[in-house]
């Protein structure tokens, strides 16, 4: 789960940037959209991480926020368009994380050590995931 908790800080990061950085004729709605992101980003972050923490797994919190600013120092901001495309790759790698977070591999107990609890967590943060995904897909699509 410390994967999921990298990329929902680094999209919580990334977003609250874009937030402050929008410009131009979509201002609003791209202000609004964004300003709506990081919050919703936060939350998860931080229901993963206390997730973590309550389990008793080995949560190092440094280095989760470390490596998001280490994927935040790979992007950049240019306009609305170009920072959806980045969150919307992110989210598809979240999902991608999660769906591996919740398989279980071969000769592994099912689910591996995830109670249902977990499970359902990390299926809505998906959910959710794929909602925003699809308003993304829609404002950048040409």
């Amino acid at each position: 789960m410390e994967k999921v908790a990298i990329f929902l800080r680094f999209l919580q990061l990334y977003s609250h940037i874009c937030h402050n950085l929008v410009k131009g004729c979509t201002f609003f709605q791209d202000h609004e959209f964004f300003g709506e992101l990081y919050p919703a980003y936060e939350a998860e972050y931080d229901n993963v991480v206390e997730r973590m923490i309550g389990l008793g797994k080995h949560t190092d919190l440094f280095s989760i926020n470390r490596e998001a600013s280490e994927m935040l120092g790979r992007v950049e901001f240019q306009d609305a368009c170009q920072a959806l495309k980045v969150l919307l790759r992110t989210e598809g790698l979240l999902c991608s994380e999660i769906e591996s977070t919740v398989t279980p591999r071969p000769m592994e107990h099912p689910h591996g050590d995830l109670s249902q609890g977990t499970i359902q967590m990390l299926g809505n943060i998906a959910d959710a995931s794929e909602v925003r995904q699809y308003k993304m897909k829609q404002r950048t699509s040409e």
